[in-house]
């Protein structure tokens, strides 16, 4: 019996010791967070840390509302899609879409270890071209971003953003499922990724079948696959040869800078790309109209979406109207709208009725 109450003892001497290392350490780490946010440690600050009830001098909790973390990304991705515009509206809609990740130089290859066994994972990232980036720098209660969005799939109908895998939110954190590819080295290749190129990448985690699939999961119809009078169907995509060899050219030109490594894995990019209606609401439904109305195009390419021909145009009467431009696209031999993929612009036109994409020429940027 005394050897198993002075057992007891110096457990209870050590786990007081360590609480004690823990909370000294917490306490730097408010010092650290304090002066990232540019705050005071001293007493009565939103960082102090009260007195706990057991005297020990702290109750291990921070105003984490207040506080900023120490986060770095773990590498940036290089993505197929070159612009913001473009980019699949969810991950795994597009997948021949690749990415590559290349850890920062101070991690090692054993960050991926093991990887490899899994088909696919998560990866989070933040949405660095969002344009309304610098309003989250801001305080109070009119500022950061709205709550509400437009939902292309509900024609622009307004969702809570929490409702939504929309860019905007308080927090720029993106989360994507991709499908794991090939583990070499310090380099991780994803596919079906629906990441802008460049994007900081905060982690990676394995995806668990048992715990990530919910079978009984449930979600609003209009996130379906197909969503009933689907808004942003697409009847069929139409190369013609002269486009097809425009395309063609434009990839033999990027050679090794490509992500991949045959024509016909590119093309296979641009069909499923282009078999969505990758446009804004916006430009989806107010282009058109402008267009046949002589109407001022003052639009520019809203995440998700295309652009018109031509790049935004500058708001204004000097603007021109959309049914002009249209016209001097097709005597250029240009579509209408343009989409950048893996370095290379396309431009194409959406038919009123049928809703065919045609493909019309190509251009390196």
């Amino acid at each position: 019996m005394q050897e198993e109450a002075r057992f007891a003892a110096e457990e209870r001497r050590a786990e007081r010791a360590g609480r004690v290392k823990a909370e000294r350490e917490l306490r730097q780490l408010q010092l650290q967070l304090g002066q990232l946010t540019g705050g005071s440690a001293g007493a009565g600050s939103a960082l102090d840390l009260p007195a706990a009830a057991d005297g020990s001098g702290s109750s291990g909790q921070l105003d984490w509302l207040s506080t900023a973390f120490p986060m770095r990304p773990i590498g940036l991705l290089r993505s197929c899609f070159s612009r913001r515009n473009g980019t699949p509206r969810q991950p795994l809609l597009v997948p021949a879409a690749r990415a590559t990740l290349t850890l920062r130089p101070d991690l090692s290859a054993d960050f991926f270890e093991g990887l490899e066994g899994y088909s696919h994972c998560w990866v989070l990232y933040v949405f660095h071209e969002n344009t309304d980036l610098q309003r989250l720098w801001h305080t109070g209660r009119d500022s950061g971003v709205r709550a509400k969005i437009r939902v292309p799939r509900l024609d622009g109908g307004k969702l809570g953003v929490f409702a939504t895998r929309s860019p905007h939110r308080p927090c720029p954190i993106g989360l994507s499922m991709a499908k794991v590819v090939a583990v070499e080295g310090r380099m991780l290749t994803l596919a079906g990724a629906d990441i802008v190129d460049g994007s900081p990448v905060l982690d990676i985690k394995p995806f668990v079948p048992f715990c990530d699939n919910v079978p009984s999961a449930a979600a609003p119809s209009w996130v379906a696959v197909q969503a009933e009078d689907e808004p942003l169907h697409i009847g069929q995509l139409r190369i013609p040869p002269a486009a097809e060899a425009a395309l063609r050219s434009c990839w033999a030109q990027l050679g090794a800078r490509s992500l991949y490594r045959s024509f016909e894995q590119y093309q296979q990019l641009v069909t499923q790309v282009l078999s969505r209606d990758i446009r804004s609401v916006t430009q989806r439904i107010k282009v058109p109209q402008r267009a046949q109305h002589g109407g001022p195009a003052t639009l520019s390419g809203a995440v998700g979406g295309s652009t018109p021909a031509g790049g935004p145009a500058a708001a204004g009467p000097a603007a021109g109207p959309a049914a002009g431009q249209q016209q001097e696209a097709a005597q250029q031999g240009e579509g209408f709208w343009k989409v950048v993929l893996d370095g290379i612009q396309i431009s194409y036109d959406v038919e009123e009725g049928s809703s065919d994409v045609v493909l019309r020429s190509a251009a390196l940027v």
